[in-house]
């Protein structure tokens, strides 16, 4: 009759030894001391932010998963007994994320796990230079030394993007679970057109076909923003189900100039809070393009992307402040702020605004047309046009002083382009032409302002001068009857 032994929990770590720095190609050695209080070594894993990178125990990676299972399933109570338990090391970590109920008791009497660390990487082969636009194929060939592929990793800049693992259907003594995957999306609602400023709601309907929800979430461009997860939780020995809702992170203000000269600089500004959680990381773009980023955990944690009309102060920026000189024509852009949390949640929160580059005009505007002579109520045929700038300035008529608002008086033109990108405003004036008029034009970008002013002389009609009309015929009147007496 096999007997009961109680389940003890004495194994801890007695030192943990990290080099706080090292320079880049350098060698590091960390060194663990724990103490296993007579029991025998399981595995030992070296973690880094949550992502496992080197696991000196690739075989029984798996048997601490289906263990955490089996002791959230079974009260502290019950002690166990072990006959005997086998595992494959080729199977999914996908399982972790079905749940599945363990309701038979098991004996166990031993556990065998082999440990084995020859695990290694062969040879890398990465392409040291491509063109814009080329594809490129990337090799790592590894000796697994007998063993069982799990899975392969890829990352650039230390961000996984893409992952292959090895999945088999799990067989566990008399106990056989097979892994299928049955589970849908039926249907997926998300708004096609939202004005600025508008609310959207996402809508997500699932079928598990039978089985327990573990995790929902949602990406945008393949970046995470928001997650549900159920996880078991053991509470007086019953397992029960808490779901973990975490979206706390938000942007609380962006500050983006709106508007600004050619050669100037401007600072961009970022709040937001992160309610308690990590900062992982603060990325900038233009137009969708990505010209900045701080994130604390590499060293220096700054690091700008070449991008054409950017040029990135970096000494002035930080991890809520970018600070952009030399601006240009191309600067303008719609600016996106986007923060992340660290994991193992990373979420992430937006907001963006846009900011526009001008080029004031150097010169007043130019006046055509009011060289001539106009008759009275004749019609003008006076055009102004802007110097170069960008964007096109705004123009505006007076007449002695009084804006010009009658659609009838004023002709608008087509926009001129320039060979320098710059653009030169038009607007004619038809105004009734009356007595003395003073006109001006004026051309203004945001509050700056260039003007032109001209005057123009009306030309009177005979029958509007009645006077000067009598004095000449008095003249011919007085002259004719001098000549008269004369003669006589």
């Amino acid at each position: 009759m096999l007997s009961i032994s109680a389940i003890s929990i004495s194994l801890r770590v007695v030192s943990l030894s990290v080099p706080a720095l090292r320079a880049r190609g350098e060698a590091a050695s960390l060194a663990c001391e724990y103490d296993l209080a007579g029991g025998r070594l399981y595995s030992v894993n070296i973690k880094a932010r949550l992502d496992t990178f080197a696991t000196f125990d690739i075989h029984v990676v798996l048997v601490s998963i289906f263990l955490l299972v089996v002791s959230l399933s079974v009260p502290e109570s019950i002690s166990l007994h072990v006959v005997s338990l086998r595992v494959p090391v080729s199977i999914s970590l996908r399982v972790v994320s079905l749940w599945v109920p363990v309701s038979i008791s098991l004996r166990v009497v031993s556990l065998w796990v082999p440990v084995s660390i020859s695990l290694r990487v062969v040879s890398l082969s990465v392409p040291a230079l491509r063109a814009r636009g080329e594809a490129a194929s990337l090799a790592c060939e590894y000796d697994l030394a007998g063993g069982r592929l799990y899975s392969v990793k890829w990352y650039r800049d230390n961000e996984e993007f893409y992952r292959f693992i090895v999945s088999i259907s799990l067989r566990v003594v008399s106990l056989w679970v097979p892994v299928s995957i049955s589970l849908r999306v039926v249907s997926l609602s998300v708004p096609a057109l939202r004005a600025r400023g508008e609310a959207a709601s996402l809508a997500c309907e699932y079928d598990l076909a039978g089985g327990r929800l573990y995790s929902v979430k949602w990406y945008r461009d393949n970046e995470e923003f928001y997650s549900i997860q159920v996880v078991p939780v053991l509470i007086f020995g019953v397992v029960s189900l808490w779901a973990l809702v975490s979206i706390s992170l938000r942007v609380v203000s962006l500050s983006v100039p709106a508007l600004r000269a050619r050669g100037e600089a401007a600072s961009l500004a970022c709040e937001y809070d992160l309610a308690g959680g990590r900062l992982y990381s603060v990325k900038w773009y233009r137009d969708n393009e990505e010209f900045y980023r701080y994130m604390p955990r590499l060293r220096p944690p700054q690091h700008a992307h070449a991008l054409d009309g950017v040029t990135v102060d970096l000494h002035k920026s930080s991890a809520r402040r970018v600070h952009l000189r030399d601006l240009t024509l191309k600067s303008r852009g719609l600016y996106r702020c986007e923060v992340s949390e660290e994991a193992p949640s990373f979420h992430s929160a937006e907001a963006e605004a846009f900011l526009e580059v001008y080029y004031f005009p150097r010169e007043a505007p130019k006046v055509s047309g009011h060289e001539r002579r106009y008759g009275n109520n004749e019609p003008l045929d006076v055009n102004c046009s802007s110097a170069e700038a960008f964007p096109a300035p705004d123009l505006q008529w007076l007449v002695n002083g009084q804006k010009v608002t009658n659609p009838s008086w004023l002709l608008p033109l087509a926009t001129v382009p320039t060979p320098a990108g710059l653009l030169v405003s038009r607007l004619g004036l038809r105004a009734p032409a009356r007595g003395r008029m003073r006109l001006r034009c004026v051309a203004a970008i945001g509050t700056q302002k260039r003007e032109r002013s001209v005057v123009i002389e009306t030309s009177r009609s005979c029958c509007n001068r009645p006077i000067s009309i009598l004095v000449v015929l008095v003249i011919v009147s007085i002259c004719r009857n001098y000549i008269i007496c004369m003669i006589s």
